[in-house]
């Protein structure tokens, strides 16, 4: 999950809307002082080209006609344009056409001419600073409106004309990574996250952004699988905040991907170590998830029942929480709780073959062997298996994908049989139970050995969980 207050999810940058740049220039151009400021620099022009372009600036920043305004606009550009051609080493002659850019809300002529005084006037660097940055509050405000809006093409135009202008905060930068992320770019979410760390970093007032920033970095090389940089940035957010569990969590992650298995022992011991030291009341299913995985890897079966218990009795049509718990009650042959679990484990996902196999191994240490035999031919019957590869709740939507792998679809006599499509019909569950959403999804013949992707996505908020049954 990526942390962080700002709200975003647009697309990749290819080119600049025309009408949102054109809505971002409009934007600078109103937002500009109506009273003339002299620099807070000493500068001093020269030639009439200059003296025309600086008076003519005066009178249209003061202009209260319209028309006439616009007039002296044009007049004062196209003067100081002159202006900079006849000598352009003159930094005051830079200086005031940034300022007419910043009239006419052109980002990247203000940026140019801008860039050009300091080069030549440094001393003018407070002043320009002032209008760059009181120029990049109105794009970035006007981004995050967009972002609010539900209008993320605009936003992004908006951000990405704030950065030419300003780049010395971290907040742009941010929701930008975040845009990315959320849209599943994870390359340029990594950039911008990277950028605004480095920003960040510059100033101890913005320690929190270098930390989420940073936090976020590390979380994007996790999805490039970029292993070796996401260890070394989560070691350095985590030497901030030393005691950050989701940031351990992602840590021993990124270990055991990068097939660093001894590191990633060591990691999820500490955690479970600590979350263990816990009350269970006290934590969230997903520690209680970690407490039990960590539990169960150091053969410490019981420990890890007890938490997996505990998950199934909060949601009891937790996949994994009943998936978990069958294996571990495996692991300890409790043949009778075995079954139990597996058959509630089936409710969610019956066409698993890994489900029905836990079934199967109850039923056969019990002896059930009518029951064994009727679940024999369930797994036979298959003509693919269901296997989750993911699913992502969030505050607005939630997303299911999984695996379809072929099968030899056989009888009880293993003859083989032909299978018709299957409809599935997919439940998005709230906390309680409760069906928030119902999808329905065809699935054609899958050739033995062959992956069918399968995905469903929800809109709707609150989803706690799911589960499938054959149409």
């Amino acid at each position: 999950m990526i942390r962080t207050g700002l709200i975003a999810t647009l697309l990749t940058i290819t080119a600049l809307p025309a009408a949102a740049q054109q809505m971002g220039s409009h934007r600078l151009a109103d937002a500009q002082a109506p009273k003339f400021q002299v620099p807070l620099c000493s500068l001093k022009g020269g030639g009439k080209p200059f003296d025309r372009g600086q008076k003519a600036l005066r009178k249209a920043i003061e202009e209260k006609d319209t028309t006439k305004r616009q007039e002296q606009f044009s007049e004062a550009y196209a003067q100081l344009t002159t202006a900079v051609t006849e000598d352009p080493n003159n930094p005051a002659h830079w200086y005031y056409l940034a300022r007419a850019y910043l009239y006419f809300g052109d980002v990247a002529g203000t940026d140019s001419a801008f860039t050009r005084t300091l080069a030549m006037a440094p001393s003018c660097e407070l002043d320009v600073t002032q209008h760059r940055q009181n120029g990049w509050a109105v794009l970035a405000n006007a981004g995050l409106t967009f972002v609010k809006a539900g209008n993320p093409d605009s936003a992004l135009v908006m951000f990405r004309l704030a950065t030419k202008l300003f780049r010395d905060l971290p907040h742009v930068f941010t929701n930008m990574g975040v845009i990315f992320a959320n849209n599943g770019t994870s390359d340029s979410a990594a950039i911008y996250f990277a950028e605004a760390a480095e920003v960040a970093g510059r100033d101890t007032a913005y320690t929190a952004d270098r930390d989420a920033a940073t936090l976020n970095l590390a979380v994007m090389y996790q999805r490039l699988e970029r292993y070796p940089e996401s260890i070394a940035t989560l070691r350095q957010y985590l030497g901030w905040n030393p005691d950050d569990m989701d940031a351990q969590r992602s840590l021993g992650q990124a270990f055991r991907s990068a097939g660093m298995v001894d590191s990633a022992d060591a990691m999820e011991a500490r955690i479970v170590s600590a979350l263990s030291a816990m009350h269970t009341d006290s934590l969230d299913t997903a520690d209680l998830m970690a407490v039990g995985v960590g539990y169960f890897r150091a053969q410490k079966f019981a420990e890890a029942a007890g938490a997996f218990e505990s998950i199934v009795a909060r949601v009891p049509f937790s996949r994994d929480g009943n998936y978990n718990l069958a294996n571990t009650y495996l692991a300890m042959e409790e043949w009778e709780k075995l079954g139990t679990v597996a058959n509630q484990l089936l409710t969610i996902d019956p066409m698993n073959v890994d489900a029905l196999q836990l079934l199967g191994q109850s039923q056969r240490s019990l002896k059930q062997n009518e029951a064994l035999f009727a679940t024999a031919e369930k797994i036979v019957g298959l003509p693919w298996t269901f296997e989750v590869t993911g699913f992502q709740i969030g505050a607005s939507s939630s997303h299911l994908t999984a695996n379809l792998v072929g099968r030899t679809p056989m009888d009880a006599s293993g003859a083989s049989i032909e299978v018709p499509p299957i409809t599935l019909v997919l439940e998005f569950l709230d906390a309680n139970g409760a069906v928030l959403d119902t999808k329905e999804v065809t699935i054609p013949k899958v050739e033995p050995g062959a992956i069918e992707a399968f995905q469903a996505e929800t809109k709707k908020a609150g989803v706690a969980g799911w589960r499938y049954h054959r149409k």
